[in-house]
């Protein structure tokens, strides 16, 4: 096998590199910070952040079904660098209403609310943009190195963010968190202004008649490659049933069961919050093995095989977390036990997830037309999140009524049920 030349000496792809570095540490400071003072000022109800993680999906999803046109009109490096500008200024400016209505919880909500609208109106924008780039500044033998390098980078981000947003939040004020955040985005948008890549200039003018055109022109467009349309459906109820754990459960568990355990694992070093932090670094180490294996790995041709026997493994550990909570937490009380147990199955999960991710994500870089890359990456967004949403309400609503053991059973059924059709359907044997 031919040597393939290392991406880092492609400008394009260093200076790209270091924006994504430093726009990902934003956004999971800025994940970690609201998502953890929700709780705290709402007295850990669970019901206000799965509202909270709704408005934030919901608002992702609808923008997404047109951002998708302006990132192949326009240039994408120029929609990345202006969204990360604008990013900044928001959460400076949320920062600042932050402080000028401190101490009135109800008011600082509402903020965070309309934070969270704007926010995911810009990352909309983004993301389609900064998803299709990669086969614009790559050669098309560099797409596997080079999403492998940046799903291992994103993994490390995880893990320096996690650190970082468990510290500074235990340290600083909110605003001031906001304040520094928002200087990354600036940061980040430097970087990204000096990428430059061939650009095929639109003739016609962008009008509301063209926008849902090239919409339907995409979407016939994304039919036409089965595999992967039905691998669209299959992510929207996979995400459906494992958001809830990530996002629901995971800061719950934290903020309720370790720290309502009066002798929590290192509990006179660790604030349960920095156990939050461990978790994520056990997702982020594992995403980087999964990715750094890839990365080294021949470019794989077919990947539908791999990927069935990945969905199999990744059903099992959401079932052990699921039965080792309901014995050890629920119906126990080993909340250690449990902490550790669940370090180890994050862990694999970030293995895992890496494992599926890198590929498809290559898969679709190399079967996917250039000038249809940002409409198409828009509509998968669509479909891999669209009930994202409504799961994160659903879980909050779910563990505040009824509580977690009940939340992690439904979510490992869910998964169990929608493996099943993943491994038995031949339509995604394309891929």
């Amino acid at each position: 096998m031919d040597k393939v030349e290392s991406v880092f000496k492609n400008k394009n792809y260093v200076l790209t590199f270091l924006g994504a570095f430093v726009s990902n540490i934003a956004a999971l400071l800025l994940n970690f910070a609201t998502s953890y003072y929700i709780l705290d000022i709402t007295g850990n109800n669970a019901l206000y952040q799965g509202i909270y993680l709704f408005v934030c999906g919901i608002t992702f999803v609808v923008v997404s079904l047109f951002s998708g046109v302006l990132s192949d009109r326009f240039n994408k490096a120029k929609i990345m660098y202006l969204c990360d500008y604008a990013k900044g200024a928001v959460i400076v400016a949320g920062g600042l209403l932050l402080l000028i209505f401190q101490g009135n919880n109800s008011a600082q909500l509402v903020l965070l609310f309309i934070l969270a609208v704007l926010y995911n109106i810009i990352a909309a924008i983004f993301s389609p943009a900064s998803q299709s780039l990669l086969p614009f500044i790559l050669k098309e033998e560099q797409l596997q190195q080079g999403n492998g390098i940046l799903t291992g980078m994103n993994a490390f981000v995880s893990i320096l963010g996690a650190v970082l947003g468990a510290l500074l939040y235990s340290i600083l004020p909110i605003y001031v968190l906001m304040f520094l955040i928002g200087g990354c985005y600036v940061g980040s948008a430097i970087s990204e202004m000096f990428i430059r890549y061939f650009e095929e200039k639109k003739e016609d003018k962008l009008t509301i008649g063209v926008v849902f055109q090239e919409l339907g022109d995409s979407f016939r467009y994304l039919l036409t490659k089965r595999a992967i349309a039905m691998f669209c459906v299959i992510a929207l109820f996979v995400n459906f049933f494992f958001t809830p754990l990530s996002s629901n459960f995971i800061p719950i568990f934290v903020k309720t069961d370790v720290a309502g355990y009066e002798n929590y694992l290192l509990h006179d070093v660790f604030t349960p919050e920095m156990w939050a932090a461990v978790i994520s670094i056990c997702i982020g180490v594992g995403t980087i093995i999964g990715a750094l294996v890839l990365s080294m790995r021949k470019q794989m041709d077919k990947v539908s095989k791999f990927m069935k026997t990945m969905f199999v493994i990744l059903a099992g550990l959401i079932v052990g977390c699921s039965l080792l909570y309901f014995l050890l937490v629920d119906r126990g009380n080993n909340v250690n036990t449990y902490l550790i147990m669940f370090l180890i199955i994050v862990l694999l999960m970030g293995v895992v997830i890496s494992l599926v991710n890198v590929p498809l994500g290559t898969v679709l870089a190399r079967n996917v037309d250039k000038n249809m890359l940002g409409k198409v990456q828009s509509l998968i967004n669509i479909g891999s999140q669209g009930l994202t949403p409504l799961a994160s309400f659903l879980g909050g609503l779910v563990i505040q009524s009824a509580g977690n053991s009940v939340l992690l059973f439904g979510c490992s059924a869910g998964f169990i049920l929608i493996t099943l059709v993943f491994v038995l359907n031949r339509t995604v044997n394309e891929l």
